[in-house]
């Protein structure tokens, strides 16, 4: 896998909903708004609004209730 990439996987307490490789991901939680970079540690989160990935011809937002 290319390193500058990350692998994104974004379940629900049904199913997955999103599986796929980006540069960035921006999302809020308790703690407030964060992004995950390539080569970030693991990173498991409750997710408040929305998540938005970003990588190369790619851009979605996914947005939670």
């Amino acid at each position: 896998m290319d390193s500058n990439l990350l692998t994104i996987e974004i379940i629900t307490t049904n199913e997955p909903i999103i599986k796929l490789s980006a540069r960035s991901l921006t999302s809020i939680n308790d703690k407030g708004k964060f992004d995950i970079l390539p080569r970030h540690a693991n990173f498991i989160s409750l997710i408040k609004s929305f998540v938005q990935v970003k990588g190369e011809n790619l851009e979605k937002t996914v947005k939670f209730n």
